[in-house]
């Protein structure tokens, strides 16, 4: 429970893992409600879930109880597929800080019915998320060219589309 987007000051009973999925900001907030968080429900194993910037994970470890296991592991799929369709058919990505918290994340993730793969660390999945984020940016810019051209010259989309499932 966030008030003022602070967490309560409760202590809960023992978790095992913590997921987090909050917006990130290029802010010592974002690391301070992680850290708050764990102080307050003491998983096991936590998995951040947003998309941050690249040393954010390692950053947060520096200040985190040694005992709690962390992974990076970025939550894949688009939009209108739906959150259930994307955690069942994309595979699930972790970037450990240690082999331990990736062992375990691993195991978790499976045990959930996931499909898993994991990284060298958590540097690499906060990289393949930007990249996959920039990738779709990408992709939407350059299907909005391609629009603009085919209303222009007057080219069936269609055909387009068709043209380039040949590739």
């Amino acid at each position: 429970d966030i008030t003022d987007g602070e967490p309560t000051r409760l202590r809960f009973k023992h978790y095992d893992v913590l997921h987090i999925c909050i917006p990130y900001q290029v802010t010592p907030s974002f690391a301070k409600w992680v850290l708050d968080y764990a102080n307050l429900f003491t998983p096991k194993l936590i998995l951040i879930e947003s998309t941050v910037a690249p040393d954010t994970t390692r950053e947060i470890s520096k200040s985190l109880d040694k005992s709690i296991l962390l992974c990076h592991s970025p939550v894949n799929g688009r939009l209108l597929e739906g959150v259930e369709w994307g955690l069942t058919h994309y595979t699930k990505f972790i970037g450990p800080m240690s082999v331990a918290a990736g062992l375990v994340a691993m195991k978790y993730y499976e045990h959930l019915g996931l499909e898993t793969c994991v990284c060298e660390n958590p540097e690499n999945t906060e990289w393949l998320k930007i990249l996959d984020t920039t990738y779709w940016g990408l992709l939407i810019a350059w299907w909005q060219e391609i629009e603009r051209i085919s209303h222009q010259f007057k080219i069936n989309p269609q055909n387009i589309c068709k043209f380039f499932g040949t590739i």
